[in-house]
């Protein structure tokens, strides 16, 4: 099964379906459609008029993210991936509600991207380092101290 069935004088009569981003020929419409929705990510902007239209992975999105529609900047937005908006006045209205200093849900996702990062950051450190498992348990200790 490469490029599809052939008949008994070495026509090709049925073409199987191609995914260009892996190189792999798929025996049917719906074994192809699962790997595409499995393996490969569609735009949640564009909405339906381009339901078909696949990229091979997030930073293939994100660069037509990036082309065709308005992406936050922030940097909790962009750690979440998949923010972006139809128009600038989408954005803008985003922006206000998520971002404006003072705004409850700013502080809470700020606060919530500071831990993340700590906590990846001290996750990291003892994967890399067992002799800093007691300095670590130091500094959780004194967060959790201050976060109280």
């Amino acid at each position: 099964m490469e490029r599809g069935d052939i008949d008994d004088f070495g026509n090709i009569f049925f073409l199987h379906p191609y995914c260009g981003f892996c190189k792999n020929y798929f025996f049917d419409e719906d074994e192809f459609k699962r790997h595409m929705n499995v393996e490969h990510i569609t735009c949640n902007v564009c909405g339906s008029q381009h339901k078909y239209v696949y990229y091979k992975d997030y930073d293939s999105l994100e660069t037509h993210y990036k082309i065709s529609h308005y992406i936050c900047s922030d940097l909790n937005c962009l750690a979440k991936k998949f923010i972006a908006f139809r128009n600038a006045e989408e954005l803008k209205i985003h922006r206000t509600e998520a971002h404006s200093a003072g705004n409850k849900k700013y502080i809470i996702n700020y606060i919530e991207l500071m831990v993340n990062s700590f906590v990846d950051l001290i996750m990291e450190e003892l994967s890399l380092n067992k002799s800093s498992r007691s300095r670590t348990r130091k500094v959780l200790i004194c967060m959790i101290s201050f976060c109280h």
